[in-house]
């Protein structure tokens, strides 16, 4: 958001606010100002809906308008960026096609996004209706008899640990009989698993492994089962709830009716729309334009909507394309596209007219040309002096960093759909860790890596070794940083462990962290010192801003405000 003073030029970008606070017909009456700039009102309901409504749906959640003195932000908020995209188009920026662009881009996605909203709210099916659907189609709403249990698994990965697995699983058995939560015992064995909420499995007859199956239909509700062993490991389980086989009643299911039939009535109006709506994607106009963002790319009903794409085509097209890049264009457009059928559509049928949807476009339309007056603050280009000061002032900017070349092998779990529970997998990654760490003990023993990887043929997991690499410290997480530090050339790591799985590797070079000379950060520093100018003038328009559109308020009002809507608002934190 804007703020006055420290909060710097990067948190304007997830501002959402509008631009037209007198909307057709009449001003609000005294009693309903929240505040008043100049000869614009800004309103409790339309205070309420930014609030509520639009501050959560941008990039950023404002949550902090949720709070005493909330609203008084919200409206030195609104006010600012009303003031910006008035200085943008004083200065003719909503003429610049990139502008246009964007501005035709975000109100044909707010219009296709406000006429979603509207149909899918509109119920127009009768109780005849939703009783039809369901004589019709009686099987879904069966209901099988279901056993809902909790369940504590122990993986055994190997023979050799058979018997361990076994003694674990007897005395957390054992544990669960005097009265321990299973939701506790396994929060023990993994305490990242799962979290507060009791996580349970439904079981229906023909799903689960056949011992699984007779060991939650035999346990009665509440008590905690024998212990058994399954194809990949011991389990033991605690029954519920159980559910008897019926049809539900209509009652019960109509908002599933409803909710059924009205996404078949949007994927037909969807399907209609694209015959009505025809979308072209013109390859060839692409591969012959000088600049593939000016040609006639995509059209939807003789509308060209290549310039919508600019936000979204890659920045860099080679050609001949690559299937990959294409896939992507054709993705994209079809993304694009779609919006532009449903806003085409919207407005055949006035729904462009509608309050709401103008309330939205003027508030997206202040945001596109606040950013777009903040971008365009023009700043002397910096002298090479000022560029050699920045450099010598700021040495760690201009370092060379570590590289290496080294061989990497890894191993991660995978799930399967025969999971007992979310411990399992944890479980399955500490048995592959086990099982690693022997590899691991056999490659510095001497032995090949591609000898000893096939044993995991059998396990819940994968094991790549990959060709050798050549990356710097500033692209690997620091646990590789810190495993590469510790060795020398030829040398293989201990196992480390990071978000894709397990871990080691070995070093084939290292090269050392130098400073670059001048010559080398010459260009750099004075972009530096070109981003901090622009950076400091972007700071001072924000500022102006918020002293030239300070706007009066009605205390009185505001604080009856936060008293009823505010507490309300969702908390997004």
């Amino acid at each position: 958001m804007f703020s006055r003073g420290k909060r710097g030029f990067v948190s304007i970008c997830p501002i959402v606010v509008f631009i037209s606070i007198c909307l057709a017909g009449c001003r609000p009456s005294e009693s309903e100002h929240i505040a008043q700039w100049q000869e614009r009102f800004v309103s409790r309901d339309e205070l309420r809906v930014y609030v509520q409504e639009f501050r959560v749906s941008d990039l950023t959640p404002r949550w902090e308008y949720n709070s005493q003195g909330g609203a008084k932000r919200a409206i030195a908020d609104m006010m600012a960026e009303q003031w910006l995209a008035a200085k943008a188009m004083d200065s003719g920026l909503d003429k610049d096609s990139s502008v246009q662009a964007q501005l035709a881009f975000h109100d044909h996605k707010e219009l296709a996004t406000h006429c979603v909203r509207k149909l899918l709210q509109q119920d127009d099916f009768s109780e005849e209706d939703l009783k039809e659907y369901y004589e019709q189609h009686s099987e879904e709403f069966h209901q099988e008899e279901t056993v809902k249990f909790q369940d504590l698994f122990v993986r055994v990965v190997s023979k050799e640990e058979e018997q361990s697995a076994r003694t674990k699983i007897e005395s957390l058995h054992q544990r669960a009989l005097n009265g321990e939560s299973l939701h506790s015992l396994r929060q023990e064995i993994n305490p990242a698993s799962e979290s507060g909420t009791q996580k349970l499995v439904s079981c229906t007859r023909g799903k689960f492994a056949p011992e699984i199956e007779t060991l939650a239909f035999s346990t009665p509700v509440g008590q905690v089962s024998e212990i058994v062993r399954t194809k990949h490991g011991w389990l033991f389980l605690q029954v519920v709830e159980k559910l008897e086989e019926k049809k539900i009643p209509f009652e019960d299911a109509k908002d599933s009716i409803r909710r059924t039939l009205v996404s078949e009535k949007m994927q037909a109006w969807g399907e209609r729309l694209k015959e009505e709506y025809p979308i072209v994607l013109d390859w060839n106009a692409l591969e012959s334009a000088s600049d593939p963002r000016d040609c006639t790319l995509v059209m939807v009903s003789g509308q060209n909507i290549t310039r919508a794409l600019l936000n979204h085509i890659p920045t860099q097209i080679t050609f001949p394309l690559s299937d990959s890049l294409r896939k992507q264009i054709e993705t994209e457009s079809e993304y694009v596209a779609r919006q532009y059928q449903v806003a085409t559509w919207a407005r055949m049928h006035g729904w462009d007219k509608d309050r709401a949807f103008q309330f939205v476009s003027n508030f997206r339309r202040n945001k596109v040309l606040a950013m777009a007056c903040l971008e365009t603050v023009q700043v002397e280009p910096p002298t090479q002096q000022q560029a050699r000061e920045f450099f010598d002032n700021n040495p760690e900017l201009f370092q060379i960093p570590v590289e290496y070349d080294y061989l990497e092998f890894y191993v991660a779990a995978f799930k399967e759909k025969d999971y007992p529970s979310p411990a399992d997998v944890f479980l399955a990654n500490e048995g592959l860790k086990q099982a690693f760490s022997t590899v691991h003990q056999r490659v510095l023993a001497g032995e090949r890596v591609e000898d000893v990887s096939g044993e995991f043929a059998n396990l819940k997991g994968r094991f790549w070794v990959l060709p050798r690499t050549s990356v710097s410290e500033k692209e690997q997480p620091q646990v590789m940083n810190d495993a590469f530090a510790a060795l020398s050339i030829g040398e293989y790591s201990s196992v480390f462990e990071t978000q894709r799985g397990f871990h080691f590797v070995q070093l084939e070079r290292r090269s050392e962290r130098s400073a670059m000379d001048w010559q080398q950060a010459e260009q750099q520093a004075l972009k530096h010192c070109e981003m901090n100018a622009r950076y400091q003038a972007q700071q001072s328009l924000i500022e102006e801003a918020y002293t030239s559109s300070a706007p009066t308020l009605n205390e009185k009002a505001i604080a009856r405000f936060e008293e009823e809507v505010v507490p309300s608002a969702p908390n997004s934190r």
